[in-house]
């Protein structure tokens, strides 16, 4: 039996309503625009739904979103499976006291930062991002949460 089979068939849907852009931001690149996934309510409805779906009665306590596409699908996943949110931001965008974390991108370095106190010991986190290039801002999320 195929894994096509098995697929859910709101996989098709959601990957059908993702406009690919060749050659951007720079060339050699097929960047993969959800803007256009949101456009769809039902696809970005099914997108959620598929995450509720898998981490629901997971224990988790903590949706981290980074910036910025974490930010739009995290928050109502963390309503769905009963959890806070916290926003994982860029250098300076957030009040208060922080935590950072510095990265290797594909091109260079970066920062992410969380407020102090967000996560306590002992809670399960899920991270929500748009990809994984290079693996570097997962992991500064991870050292951030504390897993």
């Amino acid at each position: 039996m195929s894994a096509c089979k098995d697929m859910d068939p709101r996989v098709h849907d959601i990957a059908s309503s993702i406009r690919v852009v060749p050659n951007f931001p720079k060339p050699g690149i097929m960047f993969q625009d959800i803007t256009t996934l949101l456009l769809n309510p039902k696809a970005f409805k099914d997108a959620v739904d598929l995450f509720v779906e898998r981490y629901k009665g997971k224990n988790i306590s903590v949706v981290a979103g980074i910036e910025a596409r974490g930010f739009i699908f995290g928050p109502p996943i963390a309503l769905e499976i009963g959890a806070k949110f916290i926003p994982l931001r860029k250098p300076k965008k957030l009040p208060g006291e922080v935590i950072s974390e510095e990265y290797v991108l594909e091109y260079g370095t970066d920062c992410i930062e969380m407020h102090i106190g967000a996560v306590e010991p002992g809670e399960r986190a899920l991270v929500v991002d748009d990809l994984i290039a290079t693996g570097g801002t997962l992991c500064a999320a991870m050292k951030l949460l504390g897993v």
